[in-house]
């Protein structure tokens, strides 16, 4: 096999030219091998190429392996491996001079040469040599049967899988409720727009296809649960679409409701509350969560009595604690397997010192909680 520098053409001359700026003009490429492999040696190409502006040094291309495993990407590793062969040229000569060098130099898949091409060149896939796997791959997805690029169709102990799979699968249940939902989207209804008129006797599904909007919309309007969709409005619906009234004095009483709460967890009166910005509110807010912070009695610093503390679990800490003795102080993915619960705030609280037994308040506090519980569950409410 020759060297890149020996090419087939009587215009071996105007070979091997410099990429010119201009990125509206065509040019043939290749990709040089810097080592010897198991295709050739050194210094000849490995792949050819067409293209314009900076595809030379852009081209995102992998081909597979010379034992059919793995992928290998063309592109070089060093600039001196991307040489351009002749540029200044139009589309339709950049092609044909692509298709006489590969011709040339042969392609690795075929054993007829160096290169790791996979076509013939020029445009499309001409000559591309389509495995039997990938073949049987483009009949199942024609099939329906996606199930990725890992499985080989051709495999019979694969295809027998596939086939008791299906026969295990559940039938769809056809239920009356189905049926009526089905049947509801064929009654025909007349429909009115302000822009594009009106159009009668047309079922929702039918305006679907029309439209482009989908048909729950259109039966939303049709049995009253809305008032128009995309502007679309029923003319004969099954029920009357009936709006709500506004009811102003609900609304301020929701916020006055909202204010008088937020006014207790600040310590201020209602009339205080609405008189502060609502800066100065947050600024109350943020002052008030440091004090909880830095005293020790505080909820913030008790796990146990947190508004979203998982009570189940912290009222069986002395259980807990025994069992994480008894596992020699184990770390939280295995007290996890043990007991089938992610404990890692108790036990960050146990490797601190705590005990539960010791604590007094967590103990009334537990029974408190457990109490509570046995109520619920023979009914006596919380």
């Amino acid at each position: 096999m020759s060297p890149i520098s020996n090419l087939p053409s009587e215009d071996s001359s105007t070979y091997n030219f410099k990429m010119k700026s201009s990125d509206k003009k065509f040019y043939v490429y290749a990709y040089i091998r810097n080592e010897d492999d198991e295709c050739c040696f050194a210094g000849t190409p490995y792949y050819i190429g067409k293209g314009k502006g900076n595809r030379v040094s852009e081209a995102k291309i992998q081909v597979v392996g010379s034992k059919g495993t793995g992928m290998r990407d063309l592109l070089p590793d060093f600039p001196q491996q991307m040489i351009i062969l002749k540029d200044g040229l139009n589309e339709r000569q950049a092609l044909d001079l692509e298709i006489k060098l590969i011709a040339f130099y042969g392609r690795a898949d075929k054993a007829e040469g160096c290169l790791f091409n996979l076509t013939n060149g020029g445009e499309g896939t001409v000559g591309r040599v389509v495995k039997d796997a990938e073949r049987e791959r483009s009949r199942q997805l024609l099939l329906g049967n996606d199930y990725g690029s890992r499985v080989d169709w051709s495999d019979p102990e694969i295809k027998a899988k596939h086939a008791e799979g299906l026969k295990r699968r559940k039938p769809y249940e056809t239920t009356q409720a189905r049926i009526q939902a089905s049947e509801n989207l064929e009654i025909p209804y007349n429909w009115k727009h302000p822009d594009k008129g009106e159009k009668l006797g047309i079922s929702c599904k039918r305006m679907e296809r029309e439209t482009g909007f989908h048909q729950a919309g259109f039966w939303k309007v049709a049995n009253g649960s809305q008032h128009q969709t995309h502007g679309w409005i029923c003319l004969n619906p099954i029920k009357e679409f009936i709006a709500k009234p506004h009811d102003p004095e609900r609304n301020i009483k929701g916020a006055r409701t909202r204010n008088l709460k937020s006014s207790k967890e600040l310590g201020l009166s209602i009339e205080e509350f609405e008189g502060m910005t609502p800066s100065q509110r947050s600024y109350r807010k943020r002052k008030i969560r440091l004090q909880q912070v830095s005293d020790a009695s505080s909820p913030l610093n008790i796990p146990w009595r947190r508004a979203r503390t998982r009570k189940e679990i912290w009222c069986e800490a002395d259980k807990y604690y025994k069992l994480w003795m008894e596992n020699d102080k184990c770390a939280t993915k295995r007290m996890k397997t043990i007991t089938g619960y992610d404990l890692e705030v108790l036990l960050q609280t146990f490797k601190s010192g705590w005990v539960p037994t010791k604590d007094a308040d967590w103990i009334d506090w537990a029974k408190e909680i457990k109490l509570e519980y046995t109520r619920k569950d023979i009914g006596l409410g919380g």
